[in-house]
């Protein structure tokens, strides 16, 4: 066997077993802190649930399925935050399977999202009402992606509604796992309106005085 032959075969070796050894740290590091997607903009786009809807963005999503687990006890940190919870009714017809838990939470990672892609400002005006938009919604629409859902609510006052995606943990998922607020998003009257126009809500909030 020619010597050189297997010196530049051995270092080739060598070099595929390198990259495969970063490919496989680097999908862990994917698996661990999540794959950037964004799923619409402050005024200038919005996320829809038809068909044929090509230029909806998607969200971002915490790791490969998007839902989150909470810590708790000892390994319980301040990255976790609980919101509230869901009528799991109402996302019924969203979920592909029975909905695990009626707790929402959102994580440090999902908030500095949220703060990049809409500003400090819309976060410091809206994330109080969070508990308020996942408890008493007045829209619900169903996402593109699996098991998600856009939880809709306006604030007059503010001249926003404000949507917030919601990925819910279903049957045949681990059952540690809450339901987490992915991102959020702040549309004015006009691109709301047209949000409607454009996707059936799988749940409208009865108006009394209709």
């Amino acid at each position: 066997m020619n010597k050189d032959w297997f010196i530049d075969y051995a270092e080739h070796a060598v070099r595929v077993i390198d990259i495969e050894t970063r490919w496989y740290e680097l999908r862990g590091w994917i698996t661990k802190n999540g794959r950037h997607i964004l799923i619409g903009d402050d005024e200038g786009g919005s996320s829809t649930s038809g068909a044929g809807r090509k230029a909806a963005k998607k969200v971002d999503k915490a790791g490969e399925s998007g839902i989150i687990e909470e810590k708790t006890g000892e390994t319980a940190g301040t990255d976790v935050h609980k919101v509230g919870k869901i009528d799991v009714e109402k996302f019924e017809t969203i979920a592909n399977g029975r909905i695990l838990t009626d707790e929402v939470i959102i994580t440090d990672n999902r908030i500095e999202h949220i703060i990049e892609r809409r500003g400090q400002k819309f976060y410091d005006d809206f994330k109080g009402y969070f508990p308020e938009i996942i408890e008493a919604p007045d829209y619900i629409f169903k996402d593109d992606m699996d098991n998600t859902a856009i939880v809709s609510k306006s604030y007059s006052h503010k001249g926003k509604t404000v949507n917030l995606v919601l990925r819910l943990v279903v049957e045949g998922e681990n059952p540690s796992y809450k339901n987490s607020i992915l991102t959020a998003i702040g549309e004015n009257e006009k691109r709301f309106a047209q949000r409607l126009r454009n996707n059936v809500p799988v749940y409208k909030k009865v108006d009394k005085s209709e």
